[in-house]
């Protein structure tokens, strides 16, 4: 495997980092959760838009459905804690960062 170049860096960071945190937060927390949170109670709307939230990450084993469940919950906790999604977007940006740079690292060491 060749070590990747600044430009596929870059493209992967942004992908990860700025591009997913805002869509995936506003389809599953701004559309999805505050959209079920009309009609049903927050715990379930929260459990019902996580659980689509990690089962759209099928790149993941278990462990990693399980802690993309478990962001989701946090995230669906910080929007109706705070009423808006940005708290879900910039927490979402950190988490995906701190995997990202935690992938390249251990990249780096494996060559």
């Amino acid at each position: 495997m060749t070590d990747p170049d600044t430009l596929t860096i870059f493209q992967d960071v942004l992908s990860a980092v700025v591009v997913a945190p805002i869509f995936e937060e506003l389809l599953f927390r701004g559309v999805l959760f505050m959209g079920l949170m009309k009609r049903i109670r927050p715990v379930p709307a929260a459990l019902v838009s996580s659980t689509l939230f990690a089962l759209m990450h099928t790149q993941y084993d278990p462990w990693g459905l399980l802690s993309v469940g478990v962001m989701g919950l946090v995230c669906c906790w910080l929007v109706w804690r705070t009423g808006s999604i940005k708290w879900g977007v910039a927490l979402h940006a950190i988490y995906n960062l701190v995997i990202t740079v935690d992938v390249y690292l251990l990249y780096q060491m494996a060559n």
